[in-house]
């Protein structure tokens, strides 16, 4: 796909090529786990829970809770919607992986919405604070529903905010009801989505008082639901016009294991050749019919006086591209996908000796799977029928551009840039990178991605400029790290005497040696180092750098 994603044209007066952040990770995530993304609380729609995916407070991300969809509540328990979780030194020490834990909040407080058949003191509709159930598969409470034993459960008073009563005991809410305490103060309230500047607060000793999640407005990090194989109607009929030719033959037999049992295909060749015979046979074996008809509009001869250039081709796809939206300004469901040069399948892997004749500098090479991943992607509906805005199929979403290269790509391999970038069209797309690191110099206010600084590290021509970069990124993640600006380092001294204690070390290496990031391990030594130096001993440590 392209090095930022897979992209759709967006519908006005002037089409445009947008980042299709929805597309490309549904499609990725068929040949690798799925990444997180931003979401609001109230778009997630299913229990999920929250886990760490490497040391560090950077790689904490909500997932599906199987607990609660896979099994039915016990008689001796409790469901509750979680309001207000309270957040814990010790959720640190699990975030940074110090202790060996796979849940995250350890009391909350919350609505019983389910009880089982054996509890009496609870019914739905209370409200609680309970601590988190240390049984396997329920430890944690930060999550949208726990499950807990009555007995870690008490009932609180309707006066009594969750967020402030997540960390009380029996004996002291009658207390606080009769006016003799009150809660600890100050008690700061953080979203969900601020949960990384919560622990921070504690990583650095600044957080006085307690700190108290709710779900909040802020976007968290969450890992989409994975989707049930696509099933397709049995009874109906897919029609696949040139579809004997190498990619057709591909998408038959990815249609007859997702459920097809008619195919029609449209062929100009009145013979079926060997090829097309041995799919049809293949797709007998999964119950499949297939039915053959010689279809070439381009009959009458030769569609009397057509160009014989690209200009038919370009004729049709705009005819198809006008279809597709058309059908689906109209409610109906309809899609496009443009694809660059296909390899494995089709006329390419067919035709070897085509490749030395022709370059493909517009866009990079799919395979097989990845083109029968995006078709699969775009005939599924559950993908594009979505309520919510960020997956329903709309106009602007109705053609998907797989593998174009954008002009970072381009800067990345110093290759001068095909005129059609210029145009408006592709005005969307990522900019060219700057040979001195593309945007990652002091004063940018954001931090380049794990991908984007990979990028630079291998486009970096020099050592000193692969020092640079990575001298950037250090003062970056540190500054993240302790909470404070970047300029107040002092760059002749190592990050121990810059703040980054014996906890936080932990989390800068880690961040280190994850490959999403400079792909390496930082000898403990080497941190006493002065950031200058530390930046050029990395350059020869890590595995994105030509200059180990």
């Amino acid at each position: 796909m392209t090095q930022q994603g897979d992209l759709s044209v967006q519908s006005s007066e002037l089409h445009q090529i947008v980042k299709d952040t929805v597309a490309g990770t549904v499609i990725e995530a068929q040949f690798s786990p799925p990444k997180p993304i931003l979401s609001t609380w109230e778009d997630i729609q299913r229990p999920v829970r929250l886990i760490s995916t490497s040391p560090g407070v950077d790689y904490l991300a909500w997932v599906t809770d199987e607990e609660i969809l896979d099994r039915p509540l016990a008689a001796n328990e409790i469901e509750i919607d979680v309001q207000a979780v309270g957040l814990n030194f010790k959720d640190l020490l699990v975030a940074m992986g110090e202790i060996d834990q796979p849940g995250f909040g350890h009391e909350a407080a919350g609505i019983a919405v389910g009880v089982g058949s054996s509890v009496r003191t609870f019914q739905a509709g209370d409200r609680v604070m309970y601590l988190g159930d240390p049984s396997p598969g329920k430890m944690g409470t930060l999550r949208t529903r726990s499950r807990t034993h009555p007995g870690l459960a008490i009932k609180i008073p309707d006066s009594m905010g969750f967020e402030i009563c997540q960390d009380l005991l029996q004996e002291t809410i009658q207390l606080w009801s009769n006016d003799e305490i009150q809660e600890a103060r100050p008690t700061q309230v953080l979203g969900y989505g601020q949960l990384k500047e919560g622990l921070r607060l504690l990583q650095t000793g600044k957080s006085i008082g307690k700190i108290t999640l709710v779900p909040g407005t802020h976007p968290v990090s969450v890992i989409p639901a994975p989707l049930l194989p696509l099933e397709l109607d049995a009874n109906a009929s897919f029609i696949l016009a040139g579809g004997l030719g190498g990619i057709g033959r591909g998408i038959a037999l990815r249609l007859a294991s997702r459920g097809a049992k008619h195919l029609i295909f449209l062929s100009r060749s009145a013979p079926v050749h060997e090829a097309g015979q041995e799919t049809i046979a293949k797709l007998k074996l999964f119950g499949c019919k297939s039915h053959v008809f010689q279809c070439d509009i381009s009959d009458e001869p030769r569609l009397r006086e057509g160009n014989r250039s690209q200009a038919n081709y370009n004729a049709g796809n705009n005819f198809q591209d006008a279809l597709a939206r058309h059908r689906v300004s109209k409610g109906m469901h309809s899609a496009r996908v443009n694809l660059g040069a296909v390899v494995g399948i089709g006329f390419i892997a067919e035709n070897v000796e085509y490749v030395g004749k022709h370059t493909f500098k517009m866009a990079n090479s799919q395979t097989g799977d990845e083109v029968l991943a995006a078709v699969e992607y775009l005939s599924d509906r559950r993908n594009h029928t979505s309520t919510t805005t960020t997956t329903r199929r709309s106009r602007d979403t109705a053609q998907l551009v797989c593998g174009l290269r954008t002009p970072a790509s381009y800067s990345l391999g110093n290759e001068d840039q095909p005129t059609h970038l210029r145009y408006p069209m592709f005005a969307q797309l990522s900019p060219a990178l700057s040979k001195a690191g593309g945007g990652t110099g002091a004063g940018s206010a954001t931090a380049p991605s794990a991908a984007h600084l990979r990028n630079h590290l291998k486009a970096a021509t020099t050592a000193e400029d692969a020092a640079r970069i990575i001298y950037k990124a250090v003062r970056r993640k540190v500054a993240d790290l302790l909470n404070v600006a970047e300029d107040s380092f002092d760059d002749s001294l190592n990050v121990r005497a810059n703040g980054v204690d014996s906890l936080i070390q932990m989390e800068f290496r880690t961040w280190f040696a994850n490959a999403k990031e400079l792909g390496t391990v930082v000898p403990l030594k080497d941190l006493a180092k002065d950031l200058t130096q530390l930046s050029a001993r990395l350059v020869s440590l890590s595995s994105f750098s030509k200059f180990r």
